[in-house]
């Protein structure tokens, strides 16, 4: 019996391991993707200012229909 507990253990204890291995690498592709969300972010808040200064530049709409 204590041949068999203590190979489980060690077995359990493996997988512990590899399952923190596992949940390091999945943090770290987070932080990837929260940094690539930033910089789509940051790009879209910047097209978004341009875009309201190009509207801003553009003249009026005139309600005279084209003929």
């Amino acid at each position: 019996m204590h041949t068999i507990l203590t190979a489980r253990h060690a077995e359990l204890v493996a997988a512990r391991e590899q399952n923190s291995r596992h949940i390091l690498e999945l943090r770290g592709l987070l932080a990837q993707a929260e940094q690539a969300d930033y910089g789509y972010s940051v790009a879209l808040g910047e097209i978004e200012r341009l875009l309201a200064q190009l509207d801003a530049a553009q003249p009026a709409p005139t309600d005279t229909p084209d003929a």
